[in-house]
């Protein structure tokens, strides 16, 4: 049995520098496509199914500090689809994440306040498919969920590759606006069955590392927790830990190993896991005003 939800996706964080005082815009732009294709001759002895898989990301940062303020916004959307033989298409990834912060930097330059705003969601619908790859009802789908959280807190960024956020004072807003999933998921992602929108008020924390352990690999993880101030139980608090090192094999190719655990009550009583290889293409437009 498969499950598809974006919020299972790989979603990455990258935290520019606040203390630059340049009072200039400073933006960046990532554009990157993977294909992998398998097909067998009918007598093809070895066995295999013919099969081909298609994604592409967009990553857009832009950031801006004079004196004591500064903007953050980011942009990662990625999907991907495969096809293979005797199955319809079905998704290996589909996320949308939008994230902004306005903050204020304070004398120590280590800590600043801020107000952001971040959502989550994805593009298509998501199946749950049975042992016979025909998919029986659909779970997600565009702000089927979707999470919008607004947090008011402080950061503390001791130095250029990691970062943490106490959003002390954080509201979050759970969307499933498809009255579909109304019908197919049993607890309508927390989400009263008669209304489209779930409000919670508590503390988000969100942790980012990203450094270089040498020349040509990266490692990357990130860390997004929420508890609600109403339901304080350890079994309620929502977790996700993304980790991703990537390896620059030339200069436009990468290949990245990524693995997701996820756990949030409102969708599954477990621990989920995912891990994903890619090898595809990337490009990036580098610092622009």
């Amino acid at each position: 049995m498969l499950t598809a939800f974006a919020q299972n996706q790989k979603i990455e964080i990258k935290e520019a520098s606040l203390y630059s005082d340049t009072g200039k815009w400073n933006n960046t732009l990532e554009l990157g496509i993977n294909f992998n294709q398998s097909s067998f001759s009918p007598n093809w002895k070895g066995g295999g199914t013919n099969s081909y898989a298609i994604g592409g990301l967009l990553n857009g940062t832009s950031s801006y500090t004079k004196k004591r303020f500064a903007f953050d916004g980011k942009i990662n959307a990625q999907h991907g689809i495969q096809n293979t033989k005797g199955q319809e298409l079905r998704k290996t990834i589909d996320v949308l994440l939008i994230d902004t912060k306005i903050a204020y930097l304070f004398k120590n330059p280590k800590w600043s306040g801020y107000l952001g705003a971040n959502l989550i969601t994805q593009f298509t619908p998501g199946y749950e498919y049975d042992d016979d790859t025909l998919y029986i009802e659909r779970q997600s789908n565009l702000f089927a969920p979707a999470y919008l959280t607004i947090p008011l807190g402080v950061q503390y960024k001791p130095n250029s590759y990691f970062f943490a956020r106490f959003g002390v004072a954080s509201l979050r807003y759970t969307f499933v606006t498809d009255p579909e999933i109304r019908k197919t998921v049993a607890n309508n992602y927390g989400v009263d069955t008669n209304k489209k929108v779930y409000r919670q008020f508590g503390m988000q924390i969100v942790s980012g590392y990203n450094r270089d352990i040498t020349s040509t690999i990266n490692f990357k993880a990130n860390y997004f927790g929420f508890f609600d101030y109403d339901r304080v139980r350890v079994t309620d608090f929502v977790h996700r830990l993304d980790i991703v090192f990537t390896a620059k094999v030339t200069k436009y190719i990468n290949t990245t190993l990524s693995s997701i655990l996820f756990y949030d009550l409102t969708q599954d009583k477990d621990v989920q896991l995912s891990q994903v290889l890619n090898v595809g293409f990337l490009m990036k437009l580098g610092s622009t005003e």
